[in-house]
This record gives structure tokens, sequence and C-alpha cells, in this order.
């Protein structure tokens, strides 16, 4: 996969799932985007960043890091496979 198809991929991945803008990496000043789930007094926020042709991809429960949810996926697609099963194994909607 090309950079570009990747960015492109990515692009549309973000819009089509309702992610937002989040932040910058500091060191390569990147878009950081991320998504909330909340239900029930319990929160679930994905964020994703796309490097290269890699989505980077972690998940906080209730403000914390999940060390287990830290990973890369050679395509958003896979990315947003993970990430959705991530979701609803977790108990919330998507």
């Amino acid at each position: 996969m090309t950079i570009e198809k990747a960015q492109r991929d990515f692009n549309q991945m973000i819009m089509r799932n309702g992610f937002t803008e989040a932040g910058y990496t500091r060191d390569t000043n990147k878009i950081i985007y991320h998504k909330i789930w909340k239900e029930d007094g319990t929160t679930l926020e994905v964020r994703m960043m796309l490097s290269g042709t890699y989505t980077l991809v972690s998940v906080k429960h209730n403000g914390k890091a999940d060390p287990k949810f830290i990973r890369d996926y050679s395509s958003p697609k896979r990315a947003m496979s993970a990430i959705r099963t991530v979701v609803l194994n977790a108990g919330f909607s998507w």
C-alpha cells in the first residue's frame, strides 16, 4: 500500500466513523484522532493516527490507558475492524 492510498483510506475511515481531532504529536506534528463512548458511567476512548502506511491505535477505559491495546495495523481497514471489536466487546454500541 502506498502512503497516498493509506492516507486516503484513513481520511475516509475517520469521516465515516465519527472520529474527531484530539491533538497533534509533539515530534512529527501528526494529527491524533479520537472517539469517546459513554454508557452507565463508563467511558471508552479510542485514539488513532496514521504513521506512514500504519495506523496506530490506543484505548483508554475510564481515563486509564489499556496496556493490552496499544497496537499498529497494516491498514486503516484492519484498524477499524479491531476498534469495532474492542468497542462491542466492552459493551458499547457502535
